[in-house]
């Protein structure tokens, strides 16, 4: 059996800071800092967030059911397109 790193809830919080995005609430869910993270992208800030979220979901085996789920919500239409 082999053992696969997961794209987590830490990783997903340090890649919204490396990428400067504001979050009210450190402590909120995964999906509301996901949907805080696409408001930021739309207002022009944290450019990086949609190739590496575009990254990510290409290797969707290895997110956390909970990280895949709300990149996918908010994300999906925007990497979609």
């Amino acid at each position: 059996m082999m053992l696969v790193d997961l794209i987590d809830e830490v990783d997903f919080k340090v890649a919204l800071q490396v990428h400067n995005v504001p979050i009210q609430d450190p402590q909120a869910s995964v999906d509301v800092m996901a949907q805080e993270a696409l408001q930021a992208w739309k207002a022009g800030q944290a450019d990086g967030l949609k190739p590496l979220f575009e990254q990510w979901l290409a290797c969707a085996d290895a997110i956390h059911p909970v990280v895949l789920d709300a990149i996918q919500r908010w994300w999906g239409p925007v990497i979609e397109t």
